[in-house]
């Protein structure tokens, strides 16, 4: 062979060994971080406490049921005749659940569909429109007209509704009349101390899918209690006044003995209910006996500060729930070829240490802890949000492990729920509870002295044994009276007339706001 042609053969056979060696490159990638996605009746994942956190109960494939293992926490110790949510759920009926999944939900509850009511509680608006269509009554087109049913039901569950009668609202108690005998079913549910309402769903990721109508419904069968509170208050039967308001407390401590934040949510709506009442009661000439009986309710009333766990195990389960769901195909993900180039065992590390975290500093002993490690938590998940578009760059060329933990912190940015914000709830239920409480003191005081304390300090101790400190500011609450005389304002010490407002108040101005200053301003 010529030399010019070894030449020309050498070039070639460096040329085709390049291509190779270029071919052979993503090959090899391939070769070791390709793993196809689990199928039916193969766990999707390791099972262990650093990636599913729990180890059983399993499904047909072997994966956790994380929806079922709620379903057994919740419910030790549980039976038909000590759970509440039989009663509620013979007085609601199946809400929005279909036939078959209402059978599984009253499978678990221990009830068959026998024991649900015919004539199930009856909500405001669907009673007004049946009967409005049943006496051919055409709503006013305006919707100020105090003729307007609608605006009477909304007057009088607003926060700052004065008491009423059934001649001033006649409409509202025809309504409660209609729902009086399920109300005595509701009253004999918050007797009971456990409540236990099953999870079931039809859909995955099965925890996310799951339905959740009962507290909903209970925050709304509330507010009729709360306008029976309000009718006793006009009576001045402070004793039925008392029983209503324990009632629907009873209620938010029944949702909130729920897995999930939203029966957190519902729970403190309820809660902040009850304390409107409360101060509803302060606005009025009552007796100091009456008063004190109030505050001996009043100091029953439990804040909500269990955020911590909720994030540990309710939301943990959905968060890990749905990634098993995402990484099988089952999301809208389905089918997409890039899931099998992620270490799925990875991510669910990834979620689980900061999910560790976050309910690490949502657990501080003290309020300024729990704060602080809020927004150090807030700060951490939004650099993770920057640093994903770096990071899609170097997990595709380092491999599955590297995407999978890219994968983990995206996931964490997208499920984490807003935790700042449901810990400020948190926090202002309590600081509202110990404000009602000062103004409870406040109009004892009134009542006995005859005037207003000039200073928050002479209700030490006869009336209050300390005054209790504001969690926000660390400082006392304070007082001020208002131009009315017999008015005054319990809030921060944080509080300049004017200049600044507080980041909590509550006033007491007797007979301030009545239905026709409500369509004024509405």
């Amino acid at each position: 062979m010529s030399e010019p042609r070894k030449k020309k053969f050498g070039c070639l056979a460096l040329i085709f060994i390049g291509l190779g060696a270029l071919l052979a490159i993503p090959l090899l990638w391939l070769a070791f971080n390709f793993r196809p996605i689990a199928s039916e009746g193969k766990p999707f994942a390791d099972v262990s406490p650093e990636t599913t956190w729990i180890t059983e109960p399993l499904d047909e494939n072997g994966d956790v049921d994380y929806l079922e293992a709620l379903n057994l926490r919740q419910s030790k110790g549980i039976t038909p005749e000590n759970n509440a949510a039989v009663l509620y759920t013979r007085v609601f009926g199946p809400c929005s659940f279909d036939e078959q999944l209402f059978t599984q939900y009253l499978a678990k509850l221990g009830i068959d569909g026998s024991q649900v009511y015919d004539n199930p509680f009856v909500e405001f608006d669907d009673w007004l429109e049946k009967r409005n269509r049943e006496l051919q009554i055409e709503i006013s087109s305006d919707a100020n007209s105090p003729d307007n049913a609608s605006e009477q039901y909304d007057y009088l569950t607003d926060g700052d509704a004065k008491p009423w009668s059934s001649e001033q609202f006649p409409a509202v108690a025809e309504w409660m009349e209609e729902n009086s005998e399920v109300a005595k079913t509701i009253r004999d549910a918050t007797k009971r101390q456990r409540c236990y309402f099953p999870m079931v769903a039809n859909a995955k990721p099965k925890v996310l899918s799951a339905l959740l109508p009962y507290p909903q419904k209970l925050r709304n069968a509330a507010r009729y209690f709360s306008l029976t509170a309000l009718q006793h208050l006009h009576d001045n039967d402070i004793e039925k006044f008392i029983d209503d308001l324990q009632c629907m407390e009873q209620m938010a401590q029944h949702i909130a003995q729920g897995p999930t934040l939203v029966e957190e949510l519902v729970s403190t709506a309820i809660k902040n209910m009850v304390l409107s009442r409360i101060i509803a009661a302060c606005d009025l000439e009552l007796e100091a006996d009456d008063l004190k009986a109030l505050m001996t309710f009043t100091k029953t009333i439990k804040p909500l500060d269990d955020l911590a766990s909720r994030i540990d195990i309710g939301e943990r389960f959905m968060m890990l729930d749905a990634t098993v769901s995402a990484g099988r195909g089952e999301s809208e993900m389905d089918n997409s070829f890039s899931l099998a180039f992620i270490d799925w065992n990875e991510t669910l590390r990834v979620l689980n240490a900061e999910r560790d975290l976050l309910v690490e500093k949502l657990n501080a002993e003290d309020h300024a802890s729990r704060l602080q490690g809020s927004r150090e938590m807030w700060n951490r998940l939004e650099q993770m949000d920057r640093d994903k578009s770096i990071e899609f760059v170097t997990s595709v060329v380092m491999g599955r492990k590297s995407n999978g933990r890219r994968v983990g912190k995206l996931l964490t940015t997208l499920l984490t729920p807003a935790f700042a914000q449901l810990l400020a709830a948190e926090l202002r239920l309590k600081s509202k509870i110990e404000m009602a409480q000062i103004a409870i003191a406040i109009s004892i005081y009134r009542k006995e002295k005859g005037d207003l304390p000039d200073t928050i300090q002479q209700l030490v101790p006869e009336y209050l044994e300390v005054i209790p400190v504001e969690d926000a500011t660390g400082e006392p609450y304070e007082m001020s009276k208002t131009d009315t005389g017999a008015g005054f304002r319990v809030h921060s010490a944080a509080w300049i007339e004017g200049v600044q407002k507080p980041e909590l108040e509550i006033m007491i101005a007797p007979a301030t706001y009545s239905f026709e200053t409500f369509l004024q301003e509405n």
